[in-house]
């Protein structure tokens, strides 16, 4: 089903930085009025929680958008999201397993929209030419996926994915949704130049409206903390934030460790989000130390964490579940994959008090295929051995 045409209304929010920006409001893509307001406890960073309050504030991660550009995948959609019908088996498929076989309470998608990076004027340059031009634009994750998908002709894969999410919603009324989107890019850039920030706002309105209007979704915003809080997309930022306070237990988070040089997302309380491997790397002088962090903190572990496993112990359950666990110890939300991936080869886990646990059969594909609650008691078992 195509979305419906979008109805427009421009709402002048002041001057902010010197100009008059337009904000554009949109209805349509993925609007219903079903709508179900549902409460968390807001997370903190002070301890390791126990393990039946860790096992509702871990997270299934999904990926949406790690394929390679094609003609036939412009998106570089995952798990054939690019195909009619996609997104239905997907949230049938790993994401109903994650939510009912393995009990989570929250479950994020990475960028559901794909991306813009294959259609770059760089990108399309290369794989004509074999060169790469650097001088070129190199369009990165973007937030204006209407658009993207639009120009495409794939405005669909939004549309199906809303339509999932509404059934997914339906069943699991008390499952909180995250949705991880882009940043400013090069495109952006361009069309502030030629038409002004204006015409970059109503776009990305165009697009996250949507979701800022359901009251079960948080939001993540890619790269947000490399930009000072007067620039387009930190403004941008801010305003989802203002809109998700006021829904209960709903927030916006911002990618990845927050910088001393533009702090304003502390100073928001906002989530800090990023991948393991990330926030390791980023853990220097130039960013706001973990134990000064206003809001809470969600790690990602996902197959790029690999780099941080010995080569001869990347196989092993319990090297993963010790990554878990370090992020526990500091008090932060552990985000997982759930999905079936690289094959592990034990089907026991040696406690840190020298017991053995089976691990559930399902841990054969993958560290994190197993009950959220059963993990979180392996993780304070590695915790509580400190």
């Amino acid at each position: 089903m195509l979305i419906r045409r979008f109805l427009l209304a421009a709402v002048v929010l002041g001057a902010l930085a010197g100009c008059e920006d337009l904000w554009v409001r949109t209805g349509g893509v993925g609007t219903t009025t079903d709508r179900t307001t549902t409460e968390r406890t807001a997370t903190g960073h002070a301890g390791a929680p126990s393990a039946d309050a860790l096992a509702d504030r871990m997270i299934a991660l999904f990926p949406c958008a790690s394929a390679d550009w094609s003609p036939g995948n412009p998106h570089q959609m995952s798990y054939g999201l690019n195909k009619h019908g996609g997104w239905a088996k997907y949230m049938e498929g790993p994401v109903t397993e994650a939510v009912e076989r393995f009990g989570y309470k929250r479950v994020m998608f990475h960028l559901p929209f794909g991306k813009t990076t294959g259609q770059s004027p760089r990108a399309v340059k290369q794989r004509e030419t074999g060169r790469d031009d650097a001088s070129l634009e190199a369009w990165h994750m973007s937030m204006d996926h209407v658009h993207d998908l639009q120009r495409t002709g794939n405005l669909w894969i939004a549309d199906e994915f809303y339509a999932a999410l509404r059934r997914l919603h339906a069943r699991h009324p008390d499952v909180e949704v995250i949705v991880y989107l882009g940043s400013w890019d090069g495109e952006d850039a361009a069309l502030a130049k030629s038409k002004g920030v204006d015409a970059v706002m109503q776009r990305w309105h165009e697009s996250v409206d949507p979701l800022v209007e359901l009251d079960y979704v948080s939001l993540v915003f890619d790269a947000a903390v490399t930009m000072p809080k007067d620039h387009p997309n930190a403004r941008f930022v801010q305003w989802a934030a203002e809109q998700k306070r006021a829904q209960p237990g709903r927030f916006v988070g911002v990618e990845a460790r927050i910088q001393k040089g533009n702090p304003w997302p502390n100073e928001l309380c906002l989530t800090d989000v990023a991948w393991e491997d990330v926030w390791r790397k980023q853990a220097h002088a130039g960013n706001i130390p973990a134990d000064q962090l206003c809001g809470p903190v969600i790690r990602v572990i996902d197959g790029r964490a690999r780099s941080l496993i010995p080569t001869a112990d990347q196989s092993d359950p319990g090297a993963w579940i010790k990554l878990a666990a370090d992020i526990a110890r500091d008090g932060h939300d552990p985000a997982v994959s759930t999905m079936p991936g690289r094959a592990m080869r034990a089907g026991a886990l040696r406690l840190p008090t020298g017991r053995s646990v089976p691990l559930p059969s399902s841990t054969r594909e993958g560290p994190f295929r197993m009950p959220a609650d059963t993990l979180a008691e392996l993780i304070e078992a590695e915790v509580s051995a400190d």
